[in-house]
């Protein structure tokens, strides 16, 4: 029976084989491996054609961008003197409203008119990180609009104590004209190098557009170009932006392949860009609805949204200082005066006049103290005259009319007097 059936040797599992069959076993079916992958693109062959989708966004980009110069040409006829600050607000947030409303469209209904009713093009809005900044711009956009035609709207008539002329109003439309630029910096490309450059330099030159002209806004536009050299950056970048959006050609694709938000860390900041825009429309509803029915929200809060207001209020004023904090870095004074020479020279001789007049004031008013000091050592009021009238008598170089002349009508004599 032994030699039937001999002994089996027992040899024990090499672990590097194993560890290399199942490496192979992981290279041939990656279903079976344990980490989860992320596809970063998907694609989209039921939505468009070859081409079609690069045609209709390359048409988008023209519009928008004839749009937005609108709102430039609008703060040109302001600074050229041909219209007034408050319809230059009216035409640039028209212009942005009408660019974010007609971006907006455009994600969920222009770019694929076709596939609206049976759902597919809002499923792939959804699902696409370009698409959902593309909506992200939008909302920033016509916040931005907003504030500036309640600017032109409400700012000067002040009804029932509604203004949006405080200073912090334009740090809040800075911030989100800013974040469009910001997200032009992150916007995924489907066209390479050339798509990127494009798109940095657009968000670059639209993020400094909004603070130059934050500046310009809160100094309140001088008058002469020359003493506001802000305002001719902004509408340079601005030109810029719009040149670069309206010149984009978008290359075709054979098939569209969309970018999963989820495998792109853009995606984050996407969302803030979403958070800004809701809590900025929330702050401009509340104000508005705050001076409207006071009242109602003093009986629901029981008085305490009034710690709240005052609390953005501070806030507000303190993004106003840091804003002035910006203009006094660019070497401008609010209260620049005219650069004639004659004019300079008229407000340097009648500062000294009054320079003059104030302290020849102050001299008298230091010697009525004085008596009335003297006065309270006196013991009777015609001892108090007797002194005066001595030191009357004796003072030959001063007169009753110096002293007690209070008509500023002769400004040299004054000058002498003093």
């Amino acid at each position: 029976r032994t030699e039937e059936h001999p002994a089996r040797e027992h040899t024990p599992p090499n672990p590097l084989e194993a560890l290399e069959s199942h490496s192979m076993d992981a290279a041939s079916n990656p279903a079976n491996t344990s980490q989860p992958t992320c596809e970063l693109h998907f694609s989209v062959e039921g939505l468009w054609g070859p081409g079609v989708y690069a045609s209709r966004s390359q048409s988008a980009h023209k519009v928008i961008g004839c749009m937005l110069l609108v709102g430039v040409l609008g703060w040109a006829a302001h600074v050229m003197q041909s219209a007034s600050l408050e319809r230059a607000y009216m035409i640039s947030g028209t212009s942005l409203c009408f660019a974010g409303s007609y971006l907006g469209l455009w994600v969920l209904i222009f770019s694929a008119p076709e596939h609206v009713l049976d759902g597919l093009v809002w499923s792939y809005a959804e699902r696409d990180l370009v698409q959902q900044q593309h909506l992200a711009i939008s909302c920033l956009a016509i916040t931005g609009g907003i504030l500036e035609i309640l600017w032109a709207a409400c700012g000067s008539s002040q009804r029932g104590g509604l203004s949006f002329r405080h200073d912090g109003w334009h740090v809040l439309w800075a911030m989100n004209e800013a974040m469009i630029g910001v997200l032009f910096l992150i916007h995924p490309q489907h066209s390479g190098s050339r798509g990127v450059m494009i798109h940095t330099s657009l968000g670059m030159c639209m993020t400094y557009a909004a603070m130059f002209l934050m500046v310009s806004k809160i100094k309140g536009f001088p008058p002469s170009v020359e003493e506001d050299f802000t305002v001719m950056m902004a509408g340079t970048s601005q030109v810029i932006a719009c040149a670069l959006l309206i010149a984009y050609q978008e290359p075709p694709e054979e098939i569209h392949k969309g970018v999963n938000k989820w495998c792109n860390g853009a995606w984050p900041l996407t969302i803030g860009a979403y958070c800004l825009a809701l809590v900025s429309q929330g702050i401009i509803l509340t104000h508005v609805a705050w001076h409207r029915c006071p009242s109602f929200f003093n009986r629901i809060c029981g008085g305490g949204l009034e710690s709240v207001i005052d609390c953005l209020d501070s806030w507000c004023t303190m993004g106003g200082r840091f804003a002035q904090s910006l203009c006094a870095m660019f070497g401008h004074d609010d209260q620049t005066n005219s650069s004639d020479g004659n004019v300079n020279g008229g407000n340097l001789n009648s500062s000294n006049a009054q320079r003059g007049r104030r302290r020849r004031r102050t001299r008298r008013g230091s010697d009525s103290n004085e008596a009335d000091y003297e006065m309270c050592d006196m013991k009777s009021d015609e001892n108090l005259f007797r002194e005066r009238e001595a030191i009357y008598e004796d003072d030959e170089d001063l007169s009753d009319g110096a002293i007690y002349d209070d008509d500023d009508d002769n400004d040299d004599d004054d000058n002498n007097d003093v």
